[in-house]
Formats: structure tokens, C-alpha cells, sequence
């Protein structure tokens, strides 16, 4: 029996530098039936049997060369893995290191789960907006590994992962590789606008239903380097989605939501919230069992109860401050202060830090420890003690040093046996390019300086001529 060829179909299409989305368009084809035969496992679809003449029309060849005899079984080979792989990043450290500790958060979680279970609801945009360090991304990260969510992508600006290009491509690679989608490679200029990911969504959806929607995940629209015009949506993220694909997105509070879309249901995590207030109360008493935090209660004469109701307070209920205020406490950083002398706010945190470590020894912490940390917040790519020693001049010791009393603030990667920093949080930069130096930029010329002086050293020189 002949069947429509989805596979020599995609031959052709590409032969006449056409794809999906122009064959529907040409042929008036239902998309679902056309992304149908592209994508069905053999290579062919029953259902297109009726659209053979419209298709070959639309193609405009005989309708032999786009019809194939089932009885000859062509499996078509997966993508390559290695060049579908390299477009994929791997955001497994980053998940780990934000679900440690996690807490909560339930009620934003059973509001996703009723966004996309919604029967009025055939797709749609469920936004979560909030402060920097509130636990936006941990919580994204946490819908990630409980649910099992393949498609997922994590803007980190801190890492230089913020970019149109590396989303698309990143998202594009995924959905390929899950529904064995008909690609082996992107077009040119697939990151020039959202016609790709519109597609390659589009052939998805089809294998897809309400009890089995294709649920995405996108972190931090709010560090995207933006270079698209103003009037699109942040990464070219649809405004109209195919049935059963459903988004969820977080983003700090900005002038522009960065999604314009259908259907859009915007969920504000809100420091004084109820439920917010509840995640941190809980959060805060666990953390606080430890040994060294209850030894610190005794000293200041202070209940476990008292405790948590002065952390609720000074956090504003953010989890960053939290993140950093406890483990100093544990270290004896606030053995000296008392409980309602504690920083007020995440901001105030840093500052006090700050000065708290220039009043240490004013001399180190000028000569090392703050030209250390602000190249750390300058830079994207995490970087060695040794590369922070040869950009700032300060002995590889002393810079070593300078890394282990500011740890707290900082992400390390090993690559090999080589250990590597950066700024841990976005908020913490800020903090730096904001109140220590604008926008870091002497410490950026300090940086460009160095790799010029680098390159000019290892230009060939000329020798002086000899005399004949």
C-alpha cells in the first residue's frame, strides 16, 4: 500500500528551502495533519491519504515522488546525538544547588497545577513574578526535578547564559531530541525570529494531549539580554500557543511583563504575603535546629519562636537573606550583635558585610579582598584563583584567601581538577556595580587591560638586524 512520505516530503522542502509552516500556508492543510506525516514514526501517516494531490500541488511535483510503499520499512535514524547535544545545556548543578533546603511554596504550585488542568484552557502562559531573591528560580527549579520536565531553560546572567540565541537553540534541541522530531540540524538564521521554535512547538503538540500537555519551563526572563524590539515578546516566547502546551515563567517585577500572549495568568510571590510569610516561617525553623544556631539562642537568652518571628521581620521575607544571615550566624560572624541588630533587608546585609570586613583590616581588604571579589562580580564565565591573580595583580596566596573568606558569595565549578568562582547571586552584583564601584567598570578596564597586555606579549617580536 502507498502512503504519503513524510521523509521525502522534508527532502523536498528542503531542496526548495521551504519548511512546515510554508507547506500549510501553500497547501491550507490543518497544521496537525501536516506536522502529522512529518513526524510520524515511519516516515508516513494514514491520515494524509486524502491530501496526497493537495500536497503534491502545493509542492508542485508529481504526486509519485511524495508517496512511498509501506511494505518497505524505513526507520529513520535519531538525530546525530553529538550535534543535537551541543546545542543542550545541562542545568543540573544550578537545579541542585536551588531545591537544597527547599520549603514549601505549595500553594503556587497547586495554582500551576489548576492553570494547566483547566478545561476552559487549551494552552497558556502561568507567569510567576517576584523580588530578586524571594525563591523564584528555586522554585522553578523545583517544578523541574519533581515533575520530571524535560523542556526547561534557566537564564542566569551571572553565567552569560541570557540570550536569545542559546534559548532557542537550548528549547529547539530538547523538544527534538524528546518527540524525535524531523531535524537533524537548525536553519540559518533560526534565531532571527520565533518561526523555528513555532514550528518545532507546533510538531510537538501533536504528540500531546490534555492528560499528557507539554509543560515548559523558562527562568528569569527578567536577565535576558534583550536586543529584539521592544513591542516582541521576551525570547520571541509565542502569543499563541498549539493545544496542550502550557508555559510557566518567573520574572521580577518590571514596567513590561516580557509575555503578551492569549493566555496569561500572573501568579505575584509577594514578601508579605500569607503564604510567603508561612514558606519563610518554616524554612527558618528547620534551619534552625542546628546545633550552632541554638547554641547562639543561649547566649542571647532568646527562644527558638522569638528567633523565627525576628527573622521573619528582618528577612522581608526573602530566602537570599536567609540564604546568607544563618550560616553567619552559625559561623559567629553576629556573636557580638544582638538579635534585633541584625541587617534589615537583603541589601543591608550586603552592606554591613562589607564594612564589616573593611573594619577587619582596611589594608587587605583594599589591596586584595575587594578588587578580588568585584572582578568576580565583573566577569561571567566563572574563573580560577590563578586567572583573578594575574588580572588584578594581587599574589595568587592572598587572592586564594580572599575566595575562602567571601565564599559565602560565591558559586564554584570544578573543570578537571581546576576549582573556579563567580558571584553566586544576581542580587549581590547589583550590590557591587550599585554601591562599591558603577557598574564594576574599573574593574572591567582592569580585565580588558590585562588580556591586551597578554596579546601584546605574545606577538612575535623582530630582532634588530644584524650589520652586514
Amino acid at each position: 500500500m502507498l502512503r504519503v512520505s513524510g521523509r521525502k516530503i522534508k527532502r523536498i522542502l528542503a531542496t526548495k528551502d521551504m519548511n512546515g509552516a510554508d507547506l500549510i500556508n501553500r497547501a491550507g492543510l490543518h497544521k496537525d495533519i501536516v506536522y502529522g506525516i512529518l513526524a510520524a514514526p515511519n516516515g508516513s501517516s494514514p491520515r494524509a491519504e486524502r491530501t496526497a494531490g493537495v500536497i503534491a500541488r502545493a509542492l508542485d511535483v508529481e504526486i509519485e515522488e511524495i508517496l512511498e510503499d509501506e511494505s518497505i520499512v524505513v526507520v529513520p535514524a535519531d538525530p546525530p546525538e553529538d550535534e543535537l547535544q551541543a546545542h543542550i545545556r545541562s542545568f543540573d548543578a544550578f537545579i541542585d544547588d536551588r531545591i537544597r533546603g527547599f520549603e514549601g511554596r505549595n500553594l503556587i504550585f497547586r495554582e500551576i497545577r489548576r492553570f494547566i488542568e483547566n478545561p476552559k484552557l487549551t494552552s497558556g502562559y502561568f507567569v510567576v513574578r517576584g523580588e530578586p531573591g524571594i525563591g523564584k528560580s528555586s522554585l522553578a527549579a523545583k517544578l523541574v526535578r519533581d515533575e520530571r520536565l524535560d523542556i526547561h531553560h534557566f537564564n542566569i546572567a551571572l553565567q552569560g547564559i541570557n540570550t536569545l540565541p542559546q534559548f532557542l537553540a537550548n528549547i529547539c534541541a530538547r523538544l527534538i531530541r524528546k518527540f524525535k522530531l524531523p531535524w537533524t540540524e537548525f536553519p540559518n538564521g533560526f534565531e532571527e525570529n520565533g518561526s523555528f521554535l513555532n514550528e518545532v512547538l507546533s510538531c510537538a503538540a501533536t504528540q500531546c494531549s490534555r492528560k499528557n500537555p507539554l509543560v515548559i519551563v523558562v527562568d528569569a526572563l527578567d536577565e535576558v539580554a534583550t536586543a529584539n524590539d521592544k513591542r516582541s515578546n521576551t525570547l520571541f516566547l509565542p502569543p499563541a500557543l498549539p493545544s496542550n502546551v502550557f508555559f510557566v515563567v518567573t520574572t521580577r517585577p518590571l514596567e513590561r511583563l516580557g509575555v503578551q500572549a492569549q493566555q496569561v495568568q500572573v501568579f505575584d510571590l509577594l514578601p508579605e504575603s500569607n503564604e510567603n510569610r508561612a514558606d519563610v516561617r518554616a524554612y527558618v525553623t528547620n534551619q534552625s535546629s542546628s546545633n550552632s544556631i541554638r547554641v547562639w539562642l543561649r547566649k542571647k537568652e532568646m527562644t527558638k519562636a522569638a528567633f523565627v518571628d525576628v527573622m521573619l521581620r528582618k528577612s522581608a521575607g526573602n530566602f537570599m537573606y536567609i540564604h546568607h544571615v544563618l550560616p553567619a550566624i552559625a559561623r559567629g560572624d553576629f556573636d557580638a550583635t544582638k538579635p534585633d541588630e541584625l541587617p534589615q533587608g537583603l541589601r543591608d546585609y550586603y552592606r554591613s558585610h562589607w564594612e564589616h570586613m573593611r573594619g577587619m583590616d582596611e589594608d587587605q581588604f583594599e589591596a586584595a579582598f575587594e578588587p578580588v571579589v568585584c572582578i568576580l562580580g565583573a566577569i561571567k564565565e566563572a574563573v580560577s584563583a590563578q586567572q583573578v591573580a594575574e588580572w588584578t595583580g594581587v599574589p595568587l596566596v592572598r587572592v586564594r584567601n580572599a575566595i575562602a573568606e567571601w565564599r559565602q558569595f560565591l558559586d564554584e565549578e570544578r573543570v578537571g581538577r581546576e576549582r573556579r568562582y563567580r558571584v553566586y547571586h544576581l542580587a549581590f552584583q547589583e550590590f557591587l556595580q550599585e554601591e562599591v564601584d558603577p557598574g564594576l567598570g574599573r574593574y572591567n578596564d582592569m580585565i580588558a587591560k590585562s588580556i591586551l597586555a597578554k596579546a601584546a606579549r605574545a606577538l612575535p617580536t623582530r630582532g634588530k638586524r644584524r650589520p652586514s
